[in-house]
């Protein structure tokens, strides 16, 4: 039965993925803009650029919370070690860019599995939040960024 409900769930939240992101896009002056707006939008516009997605994606991550100063919250890695893992996967991001969620077969699956893992970005052992907004960058057809306060909460995780 949970897993009859959690699949709807997901199903619901793929099919929902265009409309979600133009609702998203509406709030944007309100809620998002600054340094968190400009490092989103340049992470997008360098996805084909592994130097420039680097540099602007790590930026962003800073900005959306992924790092804070203190004993305490999220770190991320050094900018070497995250930037190393992004030239390590870039082949396959370059093949996955041509797909969108429903041309993914068993074999490009894999090779977003593998980009999953292979990514270094956060300390630490929770991985999903910063490795799913790095991807949805690198591949927006593909994968939405996930949090803890709207995705996670909605799929009941938290």
């Amino acid at each position: 039965m949970r897993n009859t409900i959690f699949s709807k769930m997901i199903n619901d939240f793929t099919k929902g993925i265009a409309g979600n992101h133009k609702k998203f896009y509406r709030k944007i002056p309100k809620y998002f803009n600054g340094p968190t707006l400009y490092f989103h939008l340049e992470s997008l516009n360098s996805r084909h650029c592994p130097v420039l997605f680097a540099k602007n994606s790590y930026a962003m991550l800073a900005c959306w919370g992924m790092h804070r100063m203190g004993p305490n919250g999220p770190k991320m890695k050094g900018f070497s070690i995250y930037q190393k893992s992004i030239n390590e996967i870039w082949p396959d991001i370059r093949d996955l860019q041509n797909h969108s969620l429903e041309t993914l077969g068993l074999f490009e699956w894999e090779k977003f599995r593998r980009c999953f893992f292979k990514l270094s970005i956060m300390e630490g052992p929770i991985i999903l939040i910063g490795h799913s907004k790095v991807l949805s960058h690198l591949l927006p057809k593909i994968t939405p960024p996930f949090d803890r306060t709207y995705t996670l909460n909605y799929l009941k995780f938290f």
